[in-house]
């Protein structure tokens, strides 16, 4: 089991480093040198709203998924779920679109905006079918066809239309090929005995996912309206390596999470305070290339904005860190827990990003924001390891301990 899920783990490294690469090393750069500074600091902060909506309900989807799906195999029963994608999908593109509207976006590129949302929750959601029968070399594949949309986009499309189609472009790429691996798009649309329970259980997690996704794009949504549209590129360009360390490896949590629902892993007390030791040696570990490595990296990829953003990039990279550390502990606690932790530990950790960010960046800039992810993520971090204890401890305990 070791082995197999080592190279699921592998495959899953390599897929979203495709994926991810591209979009990290090729398509954000080409917008950055294509945009300026200021424009691309307003585009960062469209992906940002788009990422934060449509990541929460597309990729919790999957996640409700995963963590409910042995209810409707040991059942019988199939559906639910194209229902609750429907309603993910419309919900992403109507909360884009209002925003889109408010912020006086120009129609055309308002409609490429929402077509890159809704693209996004179905990309999100049907990759799940090669994690619902664990098959990593079919999720490369479709990680391989979203790679090369990325490029297309990046060197080809940028120039000849707005900027959202170059995202859309790989989306579809990607939904082409699970169309074609699996029945997943073709599922019964129908409501079952378990929808509210599974409803119930989506909502905790879309909101857990809301508040987590929100916290990690908030500093664009912080730093725009206190220091100005520069600033956000400055600071976006400070944590572009650890960002793209931490998208690069949240499929991993994604394995972690395929195995546990299934039951090929448990935890006693003892190897989850093993595993969150080792979460957090790792977490040194990026944090050592974030601080050096990734300087060059960062350097050859934006060598525009570097000089601003340097300063930054140490102190930036241990609030990335930690982050990563808890997208790890925080799997295990959603199998061990109650879900609506899903929604109190991301409400509590937004609270104190946003209060530390807002006060501390009137006051010493973009020193501000980057405390105030270090401060949130670690709390976050240890949070979750108590709470994963004791709801461990709780479920090892004999039924009259429980009782009493």
């Amino acid at each position: 089991m070791l082995l197999s899920m080592s190279a699921d783990f592998l495959l899953s490294l390599a897929a979203v480093a495709l994926s991810t690469g591209a979009m990290q090393l090729f398509l954000y750069p080409q917008m950055a040198l294509k945009l300026g500074p200021v424009e691309y600091g307003e585009v960062l902060t469209v992906v940002g709203v788009v990422n934060v909506v449509t990541l929460s309900l597309g990729n919790n989807l999957t996640s409700s998924r995963l963590v409910r799906q042995h209810v409707y195999e040991d059942s019988g029963e199939a559906g639910d779920f194209q229902a609750l994608l429907v309603v993910s999908s419309v919900a992403s593109v109507g909360i884009v679109a209002v925003y889109c509207a408010l912020s006086g976006m120009a129609l055309a590129e308002g409609v490429a905006v929402a077509v890159f949302a809704l693209t996004t929750v179905l990309k999100s959601y049907y990759l799940v079918a090669f994690r619902i029968v664990i098959d990593y070399r079919k999720n490369l594949v479709a990680n391989v066809f979203l790679c090369v949309g990325y490029v297309v986009g990046a060197f080809f499309l940028l120039g000849l239309f707005s900027w959202p189609w170059s995202f859309t472009l790989a989306n579809i790429a990607c939904i082409a090929y699970v169309m074609k691996a699996s029945r997943i798009a073709f599922e019964p649309f129908r409501i079952t005995r378990h929808f509210r329970s599974t409803f119930k259980s989506y909502s905790y997690l879309v909101g857990g996912g809301l508040l987590g996704n929100l916290s990690t794009y908030l500093d664009r949504f912080i730093v725009n309206p206190i220091l100005g549209v520069a600033s956000v590129s400055t600071y976006t360009v400070a944590t572009f390596f650890p960002k793209g360390l931490s998208l690069a490896l949240a499929p991993l949590a994604g394995v972690l999470l395929s195995y546990v629902s299934q039951g090929r892993i448990s935890f006693d007390k003892r190897k989850f305070i093993l595993v969150n030791v080792a979460i957090l040696v790792f977490c040194f570990v990026l944090l050592a290339f974030s601080v050096t490595l990734g300087r060059w990296i960062t350097q050859f990829f934006y060598p525009t904005i570097y000089d601003e953003a340097e300063p930054y990039i140490a102190l930036a990279a241990v609030g990335v860190a930690l982050g990563i550390g808890n997208s790890y502990n925080g799997t295990v606690v959603l199998a061990v827990a109650a879900p609506v932790w899903q929604t109190v530990i991301p409400a509590a950790s937004l609270a104190i990003y946003f209060g530390l960010s807002v006060a501390l960046a009137s006051s010493i800039g973009l020193w501000g924001v980057c405390y105030a992810s270090v401060a949130s993520n670690a709390l976050r971090f240890f949070v979750n390891l108590a709470l994963g204890f004791w709801a461990i401890g709780k479920r090892e305990a004999p039924v009259e301990e429980q009782l009493c």
